[in-house]
């Protein structure tokens, strides 16, 4: 799940924002992507998963999957329609965004509670998602 979240951060920073990012700001984004990663994980020690899947662990790949391709999924159709000159200062109402208005914090949401669950701490995975939602 570290590496998804590391190749879609990739995609979004170099493909989709086309931002160039000063290297604090790349500092921060990767500090904090870090430290919840870490967190999740370090806590999987703490609560001694069993090497069984069980529901917990499919409800959490699965979130997590659902979460992470919604989110890239539905910032490259965007990133379509803002590329036309024709769309310029218009609202993207098309794709999945025509579900919610603001589908990628839903979706990135779902993919950060997703990672928090694999670990166990249900006090984590609840801070995570509230603190995103």
């Amino acid at each position: 799940m570290a590496a998804g979240c590391v190749v879609k951060q990739i995609i979004n920073i170099s493909y989709i924002l086309e931002a160039q990012i000063s290297y604090s700001g790349m500092i921060i984004i990767s500090i904090y992507s870090t430290v919840t990663n870490s967190v999740a994980t370090l806590s999987s020690l703490i609560y001694e998963l069993s090497n069984e899947l069980g529901s917990p662990q499919y409800i959490s790949i699965s979130l997590f999957t659902v979460g992470i391709l919604t989110e890239l999924i539905s910032e490259l159709r965007r990133k379509k329609f803002r590329d036309n000159p024709a769309n310029k200062g218009k609202l993207y109402t098309g794709g999945l965004f025509s579900l919610a208005p603001d589908i990628n914090y839903v979706s990135y949401a779902l993919w950060r509670t997703g990672f928090a669950l694999t670990s166990g701490n249900y006090w984590w995975t609840a801070f995570q998602f509230f603190r995103h939602m």
